[in-house]
């Protein structure tokens, strides 16, 4: 734990920069609810894109320092790959990216179904952590 600490101390520029990012991304995203699906896919991607190349020069970085930093630059070149798919297949981006959330609300409502329903008793309540998994499933739109 104590190594991690120290790992997230010394490398406190890419968590800002990263935090900076995040942080314009949500703002565009905000102030220009009516931007199109396209132009949001690009700056998601360039997001993407440059979070990344922050990660890998952050492992970069650390590699003579004796720290672990094979697995931060392996995520760092894997999502520079992703910027750049999300950037050069904007169209694609958008079709597996509805397809995702679909397949995340409906695995995450059938999970608190079964929770709710494994849990019943000792759960005060349970229904109302099924009725959140039956809104979550429906909510997805594949019925």
């Amino acid at each position: 734990m104590e190594s991690v600490l120290r790992a997230a101390s010394e490398n406190w520029w890419q968590y800002l920069v990263r935090g900076v990012l995040a942080v314009i991304f949500g703002i565009i995203a905000l102030v220009w609810p009516s931007i199109t699906l396209a132009i949001l896919i690009v700056v998601f991607g360039l997001f993407v894109l440059l979070s990344s190349i922050v990660t890998g020069v952050g492992a970069i970085a650390r590699a003579g320092t004796g720290q672990l930093w094979g697995w931060q630059l392996t995520a760092g070149v894997l999502g520079i790959v992703a910027g750049l798919i999300i950037l050069r297949w904007p169209g694609v981006t958008a079709v597996v990216l509805l397809f995702l959330i679909a397949l995340w609300l409906i695995s995450t409502g059938l999970i608190e179904i079964v929770a709710a329903v494994a849990d019943h008793q000792e759960v005060p309540h349970a229904w109302l952590l099924a009725i959140g998994g039956i809104v979550s499933v429906g909510r997805s739109g594949a019925w």
